[in-house]
């Protein structure tokens, strides 16, 4: 598997800080990263060569998700609370994402939770909803539990939603976000995506094709602080 060296650092780690968990006040719960991974077993691919058929995490996504969900800190709450995830196109970016967002609106134990799939336009955002969307409608287990309306994946019993948003969006006051989608991470500027680099976080996923050369882009911004990379 071809790997870059940000990728190899990554991995190491976290081999390191399984060794080494304890002494920082930090634990790996293999419990909650297996429940993360299992639970795409629910879900289906939607389009292409793979529709219809179940989504199997390849290796690169496991990690992604069993480190997101899997790492603790010693009060239990979770160590990451954001992801910045760059990758080609036709890797999956989107149907991972999509997921991710499913998991934290039916499986992450919140109520009321607010997942949002967010992008610089309306149809930006819509990608990763409509692809969640897709992923309810193809799974019987998840159409028992989410109710499916236009622009929301609605939880009665839980007062849960998933939504699209974007920067254009005439209003983005009252939201309570548990759960972040940015999707092409590197078209927002900093103070559009609302990241501050210290800044208590809900559990963000960020996806980015490329980081362009704007140097207040967000991405631009991801790739040089640390501090929305990595959070302990």
């Amino acid at each position: 598997m071809l790997a870059n060296r940000l990728l190899r650092l990554a991995c190491e780690r976290h081999l390191e800080d399984l060794s080494s968990a304890m002494t920082r006040a930090l634990r790996f719960d293999g419990a909650a990263a297996r429940h993360a991974i299992e639970f795409f077993g629910f879900l289906r691919h939607s389009k292409g060569e793979w529709a219809g058929q179940t989504f199997e995490l390849a290796p690169w996504q496991a990690f992604v998700v069993g480190c997101l969900f899997g790492w603790k800190r010693s009060d239990g709450l979770r160590r990451f609370r954001t992801a910045y995830c760059a990758v080609p196109r036709k890797n999956g970016k989107s149907t991972l994402s999509a997921g991710i967002g499913l998991y934290l609106l039916v499986a992450d134990g919140e109520q009321g939770a607010e997942i949002y799939s967010a992008a610089t336009t309306r149809d930006q955002a819509r990608i990763v909803f409509d692809e969640a969307k897709r992923m309810v409608t193809s799974s019987p287990a998840l159409k028992r539990r989410v109710q499916v309306l236009i622009n929301n994946l609605h939880v009665s019993s839980t007062a849960s939603r998933f939504m699209p948003l974007s920067s254009d969006a005439s209003s983005m006051d009252g939201l309570n976000v548990h759960g972040a989608i940015i999707d092409e991470l590197h078209r927002h500027r900093l103070e559009a995506a609302g990241i501050e680099a210290h800044a208590p976080l809900p559990p963000y996923a960020a996806a980015a094709r490329r980081v362009e050369r704007d140097p207040h882009s967000v991405a631009k911004v991801a790739a040089a602080q640390p501090g929305l990379r990595r959070r302990e």
